[in-house]
């Protein structure tokens, strides 16, 4: 066999991981094994990384608001139109226009989903403004298929005089030195993590990032946001229409397991990693029995 550089591009780049990242972070056991004293917990350490990566795409985006990852660019991409087809309030019945130094399998996505949903969209480079038009969303690749990397600022401010959202692709690695696109007034950064150094894995797509701005999360998909709200507080329901003590009520929160308490006292705060938390249920509050 015969090792040669890869030269394929369009969204994959070859990246060498250093041996103190891999060992330390990646491959560092107390993802799974510091969480409970009596079983390792990997599952609370996958949703840690979760969040992690999370905030390193806010950060990096300049976005208040990031997903735990898509598909893969193409993807995100499409549902990036979708999001402001749907969340544009001020611009009904137009269409977007699609950066064309954008990665050619965004440009196939994308196509693809817009006519299966009957979207209206135009393709062009930007060199010429805008497109005439009402105009409900413009994606800009930045930088574009083409390695350039341009001044968007102007065009997102355009845009956004019109009335129109902005969707930005944004390079990770990038990032680190350029404007991130929400200090530059967009609404939506997407792109893709392999730039985070992840191997090609023979083919086959690589995880995606997703960012908003604040108002658009209902519409984002894929998010592991923590809570910083208190348990949900009781019902103002009368005691007659309340379930008995004895009964355990629904769990949403799959971290609220029934496990015996020995307490009279309040109930132990929620976990504050899911937003469906509630209290411990009042069947395990009860007294605890005195020995005679």
């Amino acid at each position: 066999n015969q090792v040669k550089h890869q030269m394929i591009g369009a969204g994959y780049y070859d990246a060498i991981t250093p041996a103190v990242i891999r060992r330390n972070i990646l491959e560092n056991p107390g993802w799974y094994t510091s969480y409970t004293p009596y079983q390792p917990e990997i599952s609370q350490g996958r949703l840690e990384a979760l969040l992690n990566f999370q905030n390193t795409v806010m950060e990096l985006t300049g976005l208040p608001i990031a997903n735990a990852s898509l598909l893969d660019e193409a993807t995100a991409v499409a549902e990036a139109a979708v999001m402001m087809y749907r969340a544009n309030r001020k611009v009904k019945n137009g269409f977007f226009a699609l950066d064309a130094r954008a990665l050619p399998q965004t440009l196939s996505v994308v196509r693809g989903r817009a006519e299966a949903l009957g979207i209206p969209f135009v393709i062009t480079d930007f060199a010429d403004g805008l497109p005439e038009g009402d105009l409900y969303g413009v994606i800009i690749s930045n930088p574009g298929h083409d390695g350039e990397v341009r001044d968007v600022e102007p065009l997102i401010k355009a845009a956004k005089d019109r009335g129109a959202l902005v969707t930005v692709i944004a390079d990770l690695l990038a990032q680190t030195l350029l404007t991130a696109p929400g200090h530059q007034g967009a609404d939506i950064a997407v792109g893709s993590s392999q730039r985070f150094g992840l191997p090609f894995w023979y083919g086959g797509p690589h995880a995606a990032f997703m960012a908003v701005s604040k108002g658009m999360e209902r519409n984002l998909p894929r998010a592991t946001p923590p809570t910083a709200s208190p348990c949900r507080p009781a019902s103002s329901t009368s005691a007659a229409k309340r379930p008995p003590l004895t009964s355990v009520p629904p769990r949403p929160c799959w971290l609220s397991l029934p496990v015996p308490m020995r307490s009279t006292t309040a109930p132990r705060a929620c976990v504050p990693l899911l937003t469906a938390c509630t209290t411990r249920p009042p069947a395990l509050l009860l007294p605890v029995p005195q020995p005679a």
